[in-house]
């Protein structure tokens, strides 16, 4: 990839000593793969000129440079908000207390 453009924003791929190149990989079986610092792979169904997940995997090593950071964060959550309904909500419970978050 060279560019990325979200919500007609263009977002100007960083690469540099972590991230040599960016890919975004449709294969034969219905399947995309893409690697920023993370990755993101998942089974997609494709409807006309879209595409929608059946299922899907997130790394979460994170990057090391902000810069990094800061596309992942913007691209990966183009790919999110067609996985998560929205408003996402989450109750997450310690089990040893009880608290909830």
């Amino acid at each position: 990839m060279q560019d990325v453009i979200i919500n007609e924003q263009e977002n100007v791929l960083p690469i540099n000593y972590e991230v040599l190149t960016i890919s975004a990989d449709f294969t034969d079986s219905a399947e995309l793969q893409t690697v920023v610092c993370d990755g993101l792979c998942g089974d997609i169904t494709y409807l006309a000129s879209q595409f929608t997940f059946n299922s899907y995997a997130l790394t979460l090593g994170g990057c090391e440079a902000a810069v990094n950071s800061n596309f992942q964060n913007v691209y990966f959550s183009g790919f999110l908000k067609m996985i998560l309904p929205l408003p996402f909500c989450m109750l997450l419970q310690m089990k040893l207390t009880g608290v909830k978050l």
